[in-house]
Parts: structure tokens; C-alpha cells; sequence
């Protein structure tokens, strides 16, 4: 498999079991999409639709190549987003709910010195942490995006 997939399965996965800080199961009922997925504009306009009215997505990486000359790609300074996704007038209509800034704020909070298995060092915010997402997918209306980096990196084999 793929390591930059693999990556963003270790992010997914850490949400899914954000049982760390008090041992609250935050993103149960959230739904997690992996960019990577497929056809994500339908996942996400599912998961915006009548029921739930909130997504988190994680987005494929950035990464720069600090060493050119080398046979095996060294990848650094890796940039993960992750963007959520509100439809507020569906999400707000339930009992229980969790806003756009409430899910950034615990993504911002598992993510933070977390360590995937094949990266070399954790991840830190974003000197950009959060943004103000301009035009969030519909059928979304409001959108933030999380960022994190790392400066060391992975490198890649076959």
C-alpha cells in the first residue's frame, strides 16, 4: 500500500479512536472521508445530506524533496489538511450536534505531536492552523480547514 495512503489511514484511524483526553469517543458518528477514496463529492454530499450535516475530510499531502539527487525519493516538510464540513442548517436541527469550530478544535488536539508509524517526526499545527474555508463544497455552508506539518519526512520503496 501506498505511504502517503498510509498516512492519512493513521489520521483517520487516530480520529476514530480519540478516546486520549478523558477517554470521550469525540468523532463517534462523525464521518471520516479519505480524499483518496474515490468519488468523495457524493461521500460528502451524503454525509451533509438529511441525517448528519457534518464531515471531516482528509486531503492528500504536500510535501517538498529536500535531497533531488538521491535514487530514493526523501520527502520533507509533509503539509496534511484536513477541511470540515458543516451544512448548519441540518447539523444544528438535531438533539446532539457538534459544530464546524468544535470538530476543528479536537482534530487540532488529537493531531497534534502525533506521529503516523512511517513518518520520522510528529506532526505540529500549521504556522496557517485554521482557515475560514471561502466556498465550502454544497452542500456544505460552512467550512474550516485544519493544517499540520512536519519538517522530517518518509522516505519512499517499493
Amino acid at each position: 500500500m501506498s505511504v502517503l495512503v498510509d498516512i492519512q489511514t493513521n489520521i483517520e484511524e487516530r480520529l476514530q479512536d480519540a478516546t486520549l483526553f478523558g477517554g470521550l469517543d469525540y468523532f463517534r458518528g462523525v464521518t471520516i472521508i479519505k480524499e483518496d477514496k474515490g468519488d468523495i463529492t457524493n461521500q460528502i454530499q451524503q454525509a451533509l445530506g438529511p441525517v448528519a450535516g457534518l464531515c471531516v475530510v482528509i486531503l492528500m499531502m504536500d510535501a517538498d524533496n529536500e535531497l533531488p539527487n538521491v535514487p530514493t525519493p526523501a520527502l520533507s516538510n509533509i503539509i496534511v489538511a484536513v477541511n470540515i464540513l458543516e451544512n448548519v442548517t441540518i447539523n444544528r436541527a438535531q438533539d446532539s450536534y457538534k459544530t464546524c469550530n468544535d470538530v476543528a478544535e479536537h482534530v487540532m488536539l488529537y493531531c497534534t505531536l502525533y506521529k503516523p508509524d512511517d513518518v520520522n517526526e510528529v506532526f505540529v499545527l500549521d504556522r496557517e492552523a485554521l482557515r475560514i474555508m471561502d466556498n465550502p463544497p454544497p452542500p456544505a455552508t460552512l467550512g474550516k480547514i485544519v493544517k499540520f506539518r512536519t519538517s522530517a519526512g518518509i522516505t519512499l520503496s517499493s
